[in-house]
């Protein structure tokens, strides 16, 4: 078989499954495998596949169009997908980073002044002055709550350290399996001696946070808890509902049970004058921001997302 025919025999299967970008996909699997791009495989369009691709190479694509029929999201297939400009490694068990959660990065350094502050704030109160750096012991603290597969945690670190600022975060997590994905991108970008990984339900105790860092409080809460309301998690299409874990997912009946429990629970170990900053769903751009306010946090805005969505939210504590 030439390979113009496989990318079009893929494309079909692909489309007849419902998977989005059809078209472009194959060219993704093309180029995972053999390390080369679009550009050559359309330049190679009238070329036998054989003579294109080893048998083991062959046969690699055959299984990824397979489990790819069967809506398995690409990311487990290939074990990995890159995220603010990383790479991480993912597998069932553990959420697959979207792109729109890059967000949370942009919007959290900004409010350091590490980043121009998101161009797409949609509501909110007049954008305050910069959140000082911690400059006491210089060293800056940071949470990253429900962290997944750890990208926004290990994102922050990574952020912090190039600019030559000292970090110390913990990263929480109530999964096993996302546990482990998580400790495994935290050795892979060698972040150990920034990074503390949590197995409990949203917060560690106490004693575990001033033994990691002293007994100061956090400057900086970051979190993407489950937001999708029990309504909401029966439409989904099929490649999340039936493979990713329905624990990072649902967030009771109106999506808000973990923004109530963030801003309740966590917000005592966030310093005065600290930011908060959380992901939600494209329908709570009013719910969440009211939230905050109601917990008496001031300069609270929400951040919309690289598709034009109400994304994030981003308060200060006073």
């Amino acid at each position: 078989m030439i390979l113009s025919d496989w990318i079009k025999q893929n494309i079909e299967y692909l489309e007849r499954a419902g998977i989005e970008n059809a078209k472009y996909e194959p060219y993704l699997w093309l180029s995972q495998i053999s390390g080369k791009n679009r550009a050559f495989f359309i330049s190679h369009a009238n070329d036998e596949t054989n003579g294109l691709f080893s048998e083991t190479q062959r046969f690699a694509l055959e299984e990824i169009s397979r489990r790819r029929q069967k809506n398995e999201p690409l990311a487990y297939i290939i074990g990995s997908l890159s995220f603010w400009g990383h790479i991480f490694r993912v597998g069932p068990g553990v959420l697959i980073p979207r792109s729109d959660s890059e967000t949370v990065i942009e919007t959290a350094l900004s409010r350091f002044g590490l980043l121009p502050f998101p161009s797409g704030q949609t509501n909110g109160d007049r954008m305050p002055e910069t959140a000082a750096i911690p400059a006491a012991d210089g060293t800056f603290r940071f949470m990253d709550l429900c962290t997944g597969s750890g990208c926004l945690g290990i994102s922050i670190g990574l952020a912090l350290n190039q600019k030559g600022i000292n970090c110390k975060g913990v990263l929480t997590e109530i999964s096993p399996d996302a546990l482990t994905y998580a400790d495994i991108n935290i050795c892979a970008h060698d972040l150990q001696k920034n990074l503390l990984l949590c197995a409990c339900d949203l917060l560690p105790e106490r004693n575990v946070l001033s033994d990691f860092w002293g007994p100061e409080q956090a400057d900086l809460i970051l979190s993407n808890p489950p937001y999708i309301t029990d309504e909401d998690m029966t439409g989904l299409m099929p490649d999340v509902s039936d493979y990713e874990p329905q624990i990072a997912l649902r967030g009771g009946a109106d999506g808000l049970v973990f923004y109530r429990r963030i801003l309740s629970e966590a917000t005592p170990l966030l310093a005065s004058g600290g930011i908060l900053v959380m992901e939600h769903g494209y329908d709570q751009g009013e719910s969440v921001p009211a939230l905050c306010r109601e917990y008496g946090y001031e300069h609270v805005q929400c951040i919309r997302d690289y598709g034009g969505n109400p994304r994030v939210t981003a308060a200060k504590k006073i």
